[in-house]
């Protein structure tokens, strides 16, 4: 979660490898399932597709990066991963063959106030 970012490495890296919440092994359930920042899970059986952003950068980059060691990084992170969140979000939306698509992320649309359209 956002909080994390403080003291985990993920600030300073663009390989979510190095994020402690990040988990994708389904199997494990010592922690909760999160594969990447920003991922899909399909359900078929559900006609459903889940979509889930990373939207951390318009709402705590400037609440965030300056705890961290690496402020210049963590600013150019939090916004590539935003970038790669909305673009998946425009890729799933314009070709998701699913009934259903559920898009969500930590924060309310309304936090997106120099989000593009």
């Amino acid at each position: 979660g956002n909080h994390d970012y403080l003291v985990d490495p993920c600030s300073c890296s663009l390989n979510t490898e190095d994020c402690a919440q990040i988990n994708d092994d389904i199997t494990n359930l010592d922690y909760f399932y999160m594969p990447d920042s920003s991922y899909i899970v399909d359900h078929p059986e559900l006609g459903l597709e889940v979509v889930a952003l990373d939207m951390n950068y318009y709402t705590w980059v400037n609440h965030t990066c300056q705890y961290t060691s690496c402020e210049e990084t963590c600013h150019e992170v939090l916004k590539a991963r935003h970038d790669a969140a909305y673009e998946l979000f425009y890729q799933r939306h314009g070709s998701s063959s699913r009934e259903n698509l559920l898009v969500f992320s930590h924060y309310p649309t309304d936090y997106f106030w120099g989000a593009p359209d």
